[in-house]
């Protein structure tokens, strides 16, 4: 075999990402290609388990897969990391601690990258400092890379220039915004996306059981005819901890947290109105909001059942939900930028009043304009973005990736397996390194 792929992952027991890989690997074997996943966690093994290289999620990790001398120094890499590798982790480290770390890492991928050659490099959310270290290490060596995530919609791959979330192509591609926006409205595709994801229950993670809106409704203590405005948080990297992090500032240049959004919105909604606000699932307590009559704060309710409840939808970060919310015809409000900025699909902030807006968005006024917009914007990409397996409504699969993947391999003085006998070797002696280290300092101690 010739071309060499790497693409990393952190999600551990995910059947879809698990299944698109494998379906991944096959088509490129096909294609005369190997496919090695670089996943954070230990795989399980198999007959049918996928050839990998265990990395670490943390940064502290790499200490000890890629033991060495020196630091990072000190400057923008290191200082821009530190606050992003603490939001993820909520591992508090020194700087100079830190600046280890990054070299550590650097000394890994940077070894990893030598000795493999791979002709690309596909990051899971370059985002997580690693991934970012990673794909700096790719870029440096011309090595073509990629980000790669869950898509924005359930059960869905993209495939990233650069960045995911708010900086993904979607969002700042200008030929890519230029495709979707001069694609057709195609209202029976757009129905049939919203069949499918009807008819199954594609929640991402463990929430309460689904029931009627009304229900929780009476639950909350909301009056039967008051309007409800549904808040919709992203992870707390993104909403608690914004003006540390570089593409939080990007994403939310109009509010300073989470926390000043909402009461934003409790400042600007009408009289009869109340706010329920749901952080997302993997924030980890950093949720700061005020106690307010008419608020009500919720975890973990099944996002199916605040699309029920609500009569808008709001959006700081939760790009997913975004899109899910498109499928419902509830208005929808984003307080951030995101992948539907500029699509024409929602009612978007861009600083000043916010009453004015919210209160037309509860009229729903303009808001057939945006369901056109949306029955243009989701069937576009279903067709050219998000890749999918089985049943999907996505038109590009695995198959299609290892097409393209195939096409940008090349030219290598020493063959896969050789590159890979090499790199096994460069890691044997960085095992047998951090054995002894670890032998001196059990001794020091």
């Amino acid at each position: 075999m010739s071309g060499l792929h790497l693409v990393s992952c952190y999600l551990r027991g995910d059947a879809f990402v698990d299944g698109f890989l494998r379906e991944l690997e096959a088509d490129l074997q096909a294609l005369d290609q190997r496919l090695i996943v670089l996943p954070t966690y230990s795989p399980v093994q198999g007959a049918d388990a996928l050839p990998f290289i265990e990395t670490s999620y943390t940064l502290d990790g790499y200490r000890r897969m890629a033991p060495g001398d020196g630091d990072a120094g000190t400057g923008l890499l290191p200082e821009a990391l530190s606050d992003a590798e603490q939001a993820w982790t909520h591992h508090p480290r020194s700087p100079r601690q830190h600046r280890a770390s990054v070299a550590a890492a650097q000394r890994f991928f940077g070894r990893l990258l030598d000795e493999l050659e791979p002709d690309t490099v596909s990051v899971w959310n370059p985002t997580v400092p690693q991934g970012r270290l990673l794909q700096l290490a790719s870029l440096a060596r011309a090595i073509p890379c990629y980000g790669i995530e869950r898509g924005v919609f359930a059960e869905t791959m993209m495939l990233e220039s650069r960045e995911v979330g708010a900086q993904a192509d979607v969002a700042l591609c200008t030929a890519l915004r230029s495709m979707l926006a001069a694609c057709p409205e195609d209202g029976a595709a757009f129905d049939a996306v919203r069949e499918h994801y009807a008819q199954r229950d594609f929640a991402r993670y463990a929430a309460a059981s689904r029931c009627a809106g009304a229900e929780l409704r009476a639950q909350l203590g909301i009056p039967a005819q008051a309007p409800v405005v549904v808040l919709a948080l992203s992870a707390s990297a993104a909403n608690w901890l914004p003006r540390t992090l570089p593409g939080a500032r990007f994403a939310s240049p109009w509010f300073d947290s989470a926390e000043a959004a909402a009461n934003a919105l409790l400042q600007a909604l009408p009289p009869e109105a109340f706010l329920v606000v749901q952080n997302h699932p993997l924030d980890r307590g950093h949720c700061r909001l005020p106690r307010h009559p008419r608020m009500r704060h919720v975890e973990r309710v099944h996002i199916k059942t605040l699309f029920d409840l609500a009569d808008l939808l709001c959006f700081m970060g939760s790009t997913t939900v975004q899109h899910e919310a498109l499928l419902e015809g509830k208005p929808v409000l984003l307080l951030s930028r995101s992948q539907l900025s500029g699509q024409g699909v929602a009612y978007e902030y861009h600083g000043g009043e916010l009453a004015p807006l919210l209160a037309g968005a509860l009229r729903r006024e303009g808001h057939e304009a945006h369901r056109a917009a949306a029955a243009r914007y989701v069937p576009a990409l279903f067709r050219h973005v998000l890749y999918g397996r089985g049943d999907s409504p996505a038109c590009q699969r695995p198959a299609d990736l290892a097409r393209h993947l195939a096409g940008l391999e090349s030219f290598h003085p020493a063959g896969v397996e050789i590159r890979i006998q090499r790199w096994l070797g460069a890691a044997g002696q960085d095992l047998k390194a951090a054995e002894a280290a670890s032998k001196r300092m059990g001794a020091y101690a």
